[in-house]
């Protein structure tokens, strides 16, 4: 078998460098016929060669992102502008569907952000009863007013 199959590629190889225009002619004849068959086929080529290569795709979009840090933020902040509802409503399937592992990472989370949890609460108070004294400053000014 491996001898036929040498003998096919010696073949295919002469015909094509003895045929180059015609092949080439026939190439985009194809390719602009079937541009949903060439883009499937396509698509799935680089899905098989991501997953047979995942670690090094993972490795390189990992440095692509770390180089260009403010690019990828400004481009997920427009992704997440433009489909707001889109991914609110995946993220309450997402919800829906795994309660329990939503609750325990909440839960693990506050369990870890504690004292930020508690600092934000008490900057909270402080500002809201800042905000409360202010209103009640500025109804008092507008009874001695009147």
């Amino acid at each position: 078998m491996p001898r036929d199959l040498e003998k096919a590629k010696a073949y295919h190889k002469a015909w094509y460098t003895a045929n180059r225009e015609k092949a080439k002619a026939d190439q985009k004849a194809y390719r602009t016929e079937n541009p949903e068959k060439i883009k499937a086929r396509m698509k799935a080529w680089g899905k098989a060669y991501r997953t047979a290569n995942r670690e090094k795709e993972k490795a390189k979009a990992k440095a692509y992102r770390t180089e260009n840090t403010e690019k990828e933020r400004a481009r997920m902040k427009a992704y997440y502008t433009e489909n707001r509802e889109k991914m609110r409503a995946r993220a309450k399937a997402y919800r829906a569907k795994n309660s329990e592992k939503v609750k325990a990472r909440m839960k693990a989370w506050r369990v870890e952000n504690s004292e930020k949890i508690k600092a934000s609460d008490k900057a909270y108070r402080r500002d809201l009863i800042r905000m409360q004294f202010i209103q009640a400053a500025m109804a008092i000014k507008q009874k001695l007013k009147h």
